[in-house]
């Protein structure tokens, strides 16, 4: 049968005490220390005598002190005037206080709904918690007297006892200071409040250990958050200088460096000028995401000064995200917070974020949930809670509250992480005694345990509790439940949607994301969806947006490019167009159409080489710039070797031709005799190219110099180059293997030409297949090393190489053809001797006839 909640306080007051356990840590006679009482049960044959533990609640119900504040005085001076204030964290003392209460009346009684390991507990194990409840004020002065007057109480004082332990829930000095005091009397305290790392360190706080995370737990999951699911390198932190802040900037930049290699900076101020500083300074890195981590009531000061300064707001091109103290008090547990329409606080909190600690709620949560409401269905026990809280501070603020107060409701994390600190109190107290008893140690009698003795009970504890798995620290390295138990949440500060005519708007923080302390990834949760301060949905970019000088081809200079390899296959489609139209003309006849055509047809492929030229990743993909790479090589040289072979075999076939009939010996050259060299030029450029594409194709690439990047490794200037798709190897021999093939080509068609520079025909061939072969070896001569020397620099090389091709492209069309066209248009008739090599017959033979014309 389950006891009332103040059964065992009534039973020690009662005075059926039997012994008084008390341990003077310093061995001497001083009535100081911890104090364990032995109570007689009420029914002794049933349940025998009890082991009382008395352990206080501490927690800072408000935060009072005096703040100075200058006021205009005579003579243009200024008095300092201090000014009381108060602020009132009643609502969570009383949450704490609750769940204290509540967790007690569990474990007394075996009540084991929450956590299933107290079923039955008080059949086990003798041990019984009472408690008594103190406002410590966020002083720490009131909370060390208020221990100091704790373990100077006598023994025998049946209505306030000597503790055995103390639950303190409050702020970080407060808790540090009471800390210390207490363990120098062996007096274990359990926290449930308190994030304060420094407490971690156990030589200095050797009995002190808490079920809530420490400041240092959020910092993984922050930096986490940052780098895996926004794609951040660089984030500045904002805070107001004092411990916390400056143990998360420190720890944020460790994190960020060690295991994310990201850039963190961290700016602390203490005053306005400060904070205009160190918000300068984060102005200054150019950084897009910022990181506040000042405490709840600086929240306002800096951004309204981060509003002010373009640093935040829907226009700033800045994204801000918040450590849980500092918004907590203004947007976490339900809370909303309203500032004016068009303020700057509207402009602040707009799609703003907050990482904050949650339990993970699972069936033991939802347990807790519904006995905190059950509390509000018995009013004796409200009435009983309201009994045990410290009087007010000022007359004007109430520490009691109603029933609703547990049935309109939930309770917050604090209050899960109280209960479980009790819950972890009591059976370590059990832990303990069985320990004594089964080894049979103990100073005075088996049921007597020290601090010390109780914390390495603690730290083996491991059991589901109301916040989530409950686990310590093994290694005793540290003073804190293991970090993989606490569960992290991103919320969306949004505007909450309203449909008055209020000039108020009103803020609230919707969760979005949630983070896995086992695998260490964040998951966002179904249907929702994170808005940023821009009000869009897609993440910022992290620095302002830089405009990277590419290089790639201008439009005036591609136009140019353009307008020259229009000019170029028009003409030679016009060229082989003629050509076909007047071929039986005398003059086409006598220079041998099918060549003209094949010369005509290089000039339209070498000029097809200025496209792919311009085509880089301004106006195409990567793969087609690619493909672009090996096209022009392709176009070139099949285009160059079409003509100059062209060009051979015609001064070829003539000397052949004049060989023979200056001996007066008649000679048989086809079309496909002639053709011979230029197949097999082309054969030899068409294996290297081939060979050249599958073993080593180029592509396309884009690179800068090293210098070329800014302070956030962001490249500024760069160009797009063709290379070898294996940096390892080069595309020097399969160049070099193409120019030496058609050199030596180039050398044989002007040694032919050299040959017949004696031989006068009726329409000059032999001169113009001259002339063409000189402008194409100038052109080798003049433009390839102008090519080279601008090979970097892309449009001057785009311009060189639309120049060259263009020149040598026009200049062979014009000498192989402008003149036989003029001919067929305005023939004139010749009254001269002259020797004409006759042209293709019908069946594509040349007769090597002389014709002797005389005037």
């Amino acid at each position: 049968m389950s006891q009332p909640f103040s059964f065992y306080e009534d039973l020690r007051v009662s005075g059926n005490i039997v012994a008084s356990l008390i341990k003077n840590p310093n061995n001497n006679n001083e009535d100081r220390g911890r104090d364990i009482q032995i109570v007689a049960s009420p029914n002794p044959d049933e349940e025998g005598n009890f082991t009382l533990c008395h352990v206080p609640l501490m927690y800072d119900y408000v935060a009072a002190g005096k703040s100075s504040k200058s006021q205009g005085g005579g003579g243009g001076g200024s008095r300092a005037q201090e000014k009381e204030f108060v602020k009132d964290f009643s609502h969570s003392g009383y949450e704490i206080s609750a769940a204290t209460l509540l967790a007690i009346h569990h474990f007394n009684n075996g009540i084991g709904t929450i956590v299933p390991e107290l079923q039955e507990v008080n059949k086990k194990c003798n041990v019984r918690i009472t408690t008594e409840i103190f406002d410590t004020r966020e002083d720490p002065e009131v909370a060390v007297k208020d221990v100091i007057d704790m373990i100077s109480r006598e023994h025998k004082n049946l209505k306030k006892p000597k503790p055995c332990g103390i639950f303190v829930s409050s702020a970080r000095d407060v808790t540090t200071y009471a800390t210390q005091v207490s363990s120098l009397y062996d007096i274990i305290q359990v926290s449930s409040v308190c994030a304060d790392a420094m407490l971690d360190k156990v030589e200095h706080y050797p009995l002190f250990i808490r079920t809530n995370p420490t400041e240092k737990t959020i910092i993984n999951p922050t930096v986490n958050f940052l780098h895996n699911e926004l794609n951040l390198t660089h984030v500045g932190i904002i805070s107001f200088r004092y411990p916390e802040g400056s143990r998360f900037i420190e720890g944020a930049s460790k994190v960020g460096a060690e295991k994310y290699n990201m850039t963190v900076i961290g700016m602390e101020y203490t005053n306005d000028e400060e904070l205009e500083r160190a918000l300068q300074k984060l102005a200054e890195s150019e950084f897009n995401y910022f990181i506040g981590a000042m405490p709840s009531w600086r929240f306002e000061e800096v951004m309204k000064k981060a509003v002010e300064m373009n640093l935040a707001g829907p226009d700033s091109g800045k994204q801000w995200l918040f450590t849980e103290t500092s918004a907590q008090a203004l947007f976490l547990g339900n809370k909303k917070s309203s500032w004016e329409k068009g303020s700057a606080m509207d402009k602040a909190c707009q799609g703003t974020a907050i990482i904050h600690n949650e339990v993970q709620e699972d069936t033991s949560t939802e347990k807790f949930y519904d006995e905190w409401s059950n509390i509000g269905k018995d009013q004796d026990l409200v009435d009983y809670i309201n009994s045990k809280q410290p009087k007010p501070f000022a007359d004007y603020l109430t520490y009691t509250r109603n029933a609703t107060y547990f049935t309109g409701s939930i309770p917050t994390k604090y209050a899960a992480y109280a209960y479980d600190a009790v819950i972890a109190f009591g059976l370590s107290a059990c832990a303990s005694i069985n320990t004594n008893i089964n080894k049979g140690e103990g100073e005075q009698n088996p049921y007597f345990f020290s601090g010390k003795q109780q914390k390495k009970e603690f730290t083996n504890l491991e059991f589901v509790g109301a916040s989530g798995e409950i686990l310590f620290d093994l290694s005793g390295k540290t003073n804190s439940r293991n970090p993989i138990n606490f569960h992290y949440k991103i919320s969306n500060i949004l505007e909450h949607a309203t449909t008055d005519d209020s000039n108020m708007v009103e803020f609230y923080a919707k969760p979005v994301f949630d983070f896995d302390p086992r695998t260490q990834v964040w998951r966002k949760q179904d249907g929702r969806t994170f808005v940023f301060y821009d009000g869009t949905t897609d993440p910022p970019e992290p620095f302002p947006v830089l405009e990277e000088n590419r290089h790639n081809l201008g439009s005036a200079i591609r136009a140019y490019g353009y307008m020259c390899a229009l000019i170029c296959i028009l003409s030679s489609i016009a060229c082989m167009a003629l050509t076909l139209k007047w071929k039986k003309k005398r003059v086409i006849d006598a220079a041998q159409p099918q060549f003209l055509i094949i010369i005509a047809f290089g000039t339209y492929t070498m000029s097809l080489s200025i496209f792919f030229f311009s085509i880089d990743d301004g106006v195409a993909s990567i793969a087609v710039s690619s493909f672009a790479c090996m096209a022009r090589a392709w176009t070139v040289s099949i285009g160059f070797c079409i003509v100059f072979a062209a060009l051979y075999s015609k001064a070829r076939r003539m000397n052949k031709i004049m060989g023979k009939s200056r001996s007066f010996q008649r000679v048989r050259v086809t079309f496909i005799d002639g053709l011979k060299p230029l197949v097999l030029i082309l054969s030899c450029n068409m294996a290297i190219l081939i060979v050249w594409t599958i073993v080593d194709p180029r592509v396309y690439k884009r690179i800068h110099d090293e210098a070329d990047v800014d302070k956030f490794g962001r490249v500024t200037e760069s160009y797009g180059k063709c290379v070898v798709k294996d940096e390892s190897r080069s595309s020097l021999p399969y160049l070099l293997s193409i120019v030496a093939v058609n050199l030596v080509a180039l050398v044989a068609a002007n040694v032919e030409v050299y040959k017949g520079r004696d031989i006068e025909t009726q329409y000059n061939e032999g001169k113009y297949i001259g002339v063409s072969l000189f402008l194409i070896l100038q052109a080798l001569v003049f433009g390839v090393p102008v090519l080279f020397a601008v090979v970097e620099y892309w449009t001057a090389m785009f311009f060189v190489a639309s120049s060259t091709i263009f020149i040598v492209c026009m200049a062979i069309l014009s000498v192989m053809f402008l003149p036989k066209f003029k001919e067929v248009l305005y023939p004139e008739n010749t009254n001269r001797s002259s020797i004409r090599v006759s042209g293709l017959s019908a069946s594509g033979q040349s007769d090597g006839a002389l014709d002797q014309n005389r005037s």
